[in-house]
């Protein structure tokens, strides 16, 4: 709508807007909330996790901290739900905070060797 105002200078312009859930509503069903002082969940596409150097990957796999787990998970396909989803990656840490773990993990996203 173009000069909405008595002046004739303003326009209205109306776009949609799109609000997402929160992650922790979305993947409700690959992990379960606890009473943690601290958690930590990466999910990341198995293709994207091997595509990473073999020593980062060996290094994060070798990590034996209590709370600390890997594992292969299928995640929903979101362009439909009825379709076998995709082949992930998921890493949770949870109990007190420990940056040894959170070290580990934010390797990934950049792709270095620890």
């Amino acid at each position: 709508m173009n000069q909405v105002d008595p002046l004739g200078i303003t326009n209205l312009r109306i776009r949609g807007m799109w609000q997402i859930d929160n992650p922790r509503k979305v993947f409700n069903y690959l992990h379960k909330t606890g009473k943690n002082e601290f958690e930590v969940i990466c999910i990341i596409p198995t293709e994207k996790y091997l595509s990473f150097p073999k020593e980062s990957i060996d290094k994060v796999e070798k990590i034996k901290i209590s709370g600390f787990s890997i594992e292969s998970i299928e995640v929903k396909n979101p362009n439909n739900p009825l379709v076998s989803g995709t082949n992930f990656v998921k890493m949770s840490g949870v109990g007190s905070p420990n940056l040894k773990i959170i070290n580990n993990i934010t390797f990934l996203q950049a792709g270095s060797v620890l």
